[in-house]
């Protein structure tokens, strides 16, 4: 009887052992079959944005390549906040994404407290850098950054000048220069960097510091004039527009980048599948040619755990930053 009992025992382990290795066959793969279903992917930004516009680009790569639809969903408002909000509490299956600026990843964080955090979140893959341009209303009688301080310190009230949000690097660098170079600016933040621009087209606001997406056709056809760039280079689309650093505004040397995450808990085979077809779909000549023309650099090279080590660093920065300049919520 104990010997019986005891076969009784191994055959019920061996059956559970092999159930549980079916369901982790299993598992993997439902992950090498990815994606089965059209997959959601979510942009915290406008229509018509940089990031929209890079969104759209990827999207029809990625549907193509992986054979399923990659399907926009734009969830604009609060810099961002509002959409990455949604997509945390998304299941963590791949089938819901996002693809962000930075700002509601690390500066609207640091600026105050959000219903998420970037914790909630897997990193993919960055995917290019987004310059953000300073403008102007045409109709606005500044060439220079002198200028400008002069106008707005003459400006009863002060000078009008949008950001895509609180929270956005438009809204840190409108902060950064009424502290470093005694601005009289009155912030206004806009839902996304096309409400934003159009404003200062229309004469609502007198400037503004907008995704280089946005503003580039408007600065073409002369609807705003560009004054200088946010970051560490000119940007290629613009290469007579001189940077913030170039006209002496310290500080300003900040890159603004775009990059995929998915809600916590997403396969790690699903994110690999997602990063090296994304870094693929980047080395496309094509590919590569919309997005500069858009106003967008390319990023190499990126993965799940240079992004991950990458965004930790970059948080970090946020916060000091953000106490440096003394920046609170409006």
């Amino acid at each position: 009887m104990m010997k019986l009992g005891l076969r009784i025992v191994i055959g019920l382990c061996i059956a559970v052992g092999v159930a549980i290795s079916s369901v982790g066959l299993a598992a993997l793969e439902d992950e090498a079959a990815y994606p089965k279903k059209p997959v959601r992917l979510v942009v915290p930004h406008g229509a018509g944005s940089a990031v929209d516009l890079l969104a759209r680009i990827l999207a029809q790569r990625l549907g193509e390549v992986l054979g399923q639809q990659f399907l926009v969903d734009n969830r604009p408002g609060a810099a961002g906040a509002a959409g990455m909000q949604a997509v945390s509490k998304a299941p963590p299956d791949g089938y819901t994404l996002v693809i962000s600026t930075n700002a509601p990843l690390t500066t609207s964080p640091a600026l105050r407290k959000l219903d998420y955090s970037g914790e909630d979140f897997d990193p993919i893959v960055v995917v290019a850098q987004v310059p953000v341009v300073l403008m102007v209303n045409p109709k606005v009688d500044v060439n220079s950054i002198s200028d400008l301080l002069a106008l707005s310190k003459r400006t009863p009230g002060g000078l009008s000048v949008a950001s895509g949000g609180i929270g956005s690097i438009g809204h840190f660098i409108i902060s950064h220069m009424q502290r470093q170079l005694g601005a009289n600016f009155v912030h206004v933040p806009y839902r996304g960097g096309v409400a934003g621009v159009t404003a200062i087209a229309a004469g609502e606001a007198q400037a503004g510091l907008l995704d280089i997406g946005s503003a580039t056709p408007f600065i073409k056809d002369g609807r705003v004039r560009g004054l200088g760039i946010v970051g560490v280079k000119r940007a290629t689309v613009l290469p007579d527009v001189p940077t913030l650093a170039e006209l002496g505004v310290s500080g300003a040397d900040i890159i603004a980048w775009v990059g995929f995450v998915a809600p916590k808990g997403t396969p790690k085979e699903i994110m690999q599948k997602l990063s090296a077809e994304t870094a693929r779909a980047l080395k496309d000549p094509q590919v590569r040619r919309r997005l500069i023309i858009a106003g967008m650099e390319p990023v190499d090279g990126s993965t799940p755990e240079s992004f991950a080590v990458f965004l930790r660093g970059e948080v970090l920065r946020w916060r000091q930053r953000v106490q440096d300049a003394g920046l609170k919520l409006e």
